[in-house]
């Protein structure tokens, strides 16, 4: 979800649809900051980060 919140954009992920046990919950919980700054980096200065992937 995108919300204006003053000057800025405000980005609101939710992913809460995971079946239980669920192989890929735990490593996308631990990529998914890492994704998310990245993507925040891109929309401020057009660039990615050099994260290793």
């Amino acid at each position: 979800m995108l919300e204006k919140v003053d000057n800025c954009t405000k980005l609101t992920l939710i992913n809460d649809q995971w079946p239980e046990n669920h192989p890929s919950y735990e490593s996308t919980k631990e990529s998914r900051p890492m994704i998310l700054s990245n993507v925040k980096t891109y929309a401020e200065s057009g660039q990615t980060l050099d994260i290793g992937w």
